[in-house]
């Protein structure tokens, strides 16, 4: 009988009363289901409160676990150092990961309260963007060639509660003869993808394709012809990093890196069951 593994990251961030902003990440799977939050205060960004709770997973032991340690931290782009640092231990590698997802949301819903972040206007903040991000993809690395600046693409449309949604899905199947697929879709308030891999019995890649739905820009769409690097490569072994480097690195897209590494993640739970 053939093996299958199905996953789900879904980030959520939303307005609440007391200028403050709340960002929840669930992750649900075969053999996990936990949850993140969140609360930072507008426009510092300064955390209010953060924790997360394992329902059910092989490693780790069920239960909430707060993170008063992080509060008065900032929730933004260089966070990444403070939460290795401050939950740094093995049994909280869940937590950290969980909250990461909740401050990249909230980063991600900044758009919509750049006048209380202390932006003029939508131009002032793209052109923050462009200085912050400059040469890290390729929509950043050719502004020259970019039709529609970010600002344009979002719209004036305001919004209310709910901010930005994110989901992360994955799903694979292990056949009797050892050869398998991952297959998944990157999906949230600004961008959609897919990406399907195909695999031989010791996981090296036979076939990699995937093309986005929504982006925001033309450019965005182009950066897919990097994953033909994948094939023949041991899937499953490879680090965010590795394919990072692998999907283009300032020619590529960080969000088709989010998919492939949740991909290969779903990949390697896989072949650990052959």
């Amino acid at each position: 009988m053939a093996l299958q593994r199905h996953s789900t990251l879904f980030t959520r961030v939303d307005r609440l009363a007391g200028n403050l902003v709340e960002a929840r990440c669930t992750l649900l799977s075969t053999t996990r289901e936990a949850f993140g939050w969140l609360v930072a205060e507008i426009p510092t960004l300064h955390v209010e409160e953060a924790g997360w709770e394992v329902n059910r997973s092989p490693d780790d032991a069920p239960g909430r676990y707060d993170a008063p340690q992080l509060t008065g931290c900032v929730a933004y782009l260089d966070a990444g150092p403070v939460l290795r640092r401050l939950l740094g231990e093995p049994q909280q590698a869940m937590g950290r990961e969980l909250l990461s997802e909740c401050i990249r949301g909230i980063v991600q819903a900044e758009t919509f309260f750049i006048r209380e972040r202390g932006f003029e206007s939508g131009d002032a903040y793209d052109a923050f963007w462009d200085r912050m991000y400059a040469g890290s993809c390729r929509y950043y690395s050719h502004p020259e060639q970019v039709e529609r600046p970010w600002s344009e693409y979002v719209g004036s449309a305001p919004r209310g509660l709910n901010l930005y949604n994110r989901s992360i899905t994955t799903s694979g199947r292990l056949d009797d003869d050892g050869r398998f697929m991952v297959a998944g879709a990157f999906v949230d308030t600004f961008h959609e993808l897919g990406v399907r891999v195909i695999m031989d019995r010791a996981g090296r890649v036979a076939r990699a394709a995937g093309a986005f739905v929504r982006a925001p820009d033309r450019i965005c769409f182009t950066t897919v012809e990097h994953l033909a690097a994948l094939t023949g490569r041991d899937f499953p072994s490879l680090t965010k990093k590795e394919l990072g480097i692998m999907a283009g690195g300032s020619e590529g897209c960080n969000h088709l890196v989010d998919l492939l590494h949740a991909l290969a993640r779903t990949a390697a739970d896989m072949a650990g069951q052959r």
